[in-house]
């Protein structure tokens, strides 16, 4: 028994020096087109870099306009409690700090509107799409009506001892296509 354990032993020591020894393709660099050691994946869609760096972008302005708006804040503070005759240079500095803050400024509004511009052309589009939507039902309510025209019309000409299961066909037709606009066509 105790031959088998030891060869048992040996054997698994050969499987782990035999894997140390075969070489696994890696790209060794931690990421696509680096060297690091690591598998090399493939990078992300562009799309969604595109969009999560435009997310990415908006946050960091929107960051970045909330410190201005702070800054702008606490030196309309510092100069509202401060004495005038203290410190003439730096009652200047907090004067000139708030107009380079409130010109900083001036272009996260532009951020603002870029932001409204985008959500007005989405509601846009949506509402394009709605129209193009409602036309299209509009055009299909019209065809039905178009065929029930059609179908009474021949009714009219036909002679009724002619054919009789296409008559029945007529009827039915008209039926369903007025089944098919009162459930379909109400405000159209």
């Amino acid at each position: 028994m105790k031959t088998d354990r030891t060869g048992l032993r040996l054997a698994m020591f050969a499987m782990v020096m035999a894997l140390g020894c075969i070489e696994v393709p890696v790209d060794s660099g931690g990421g696509y087109g680096r060297t690091s050691g690591y598998p090399s994946y493939p990078p992300p869609e562009p799309a969604y870099d595109e969009r999560r760096s435009w997310e990415q972008e908006g946050y960091a302005r929107e960051a970045q306009c909330r410190q201005l708006r702070d800054r702008i804040d606490f030196d309309r503070a510092k100069l509202a409690a401060g004495d005038p005759t203290k410190n003439p240079d730096a009652r200047q500095w907090f004067r000139n700090d708030i107009a380079n803050a409130e010109r900083e400024l001036e272009g996260c509004h532009g951020f603002r509107r870029e932001q409204r511009d985008q959500a007005d052309f989405e509601r846009e589009q949506r509402e394009h799409d709605q129209r193009a939507r409602i036309d299209a039902q509009r055009q299909q309510c019209r065809r039905m009506r178009e065929k029930i025209d059609q179908d009474r019309a021949k009714l009219a000409q036909g002679d009724p001892n002619k054919n009789p299961q296409a008559r029945q066909w007529f009827r039915d037709d008209i039926a369903n296509n007025e089944r098919q606009i009162a459930a379909n066509c109400r405000g159209l």
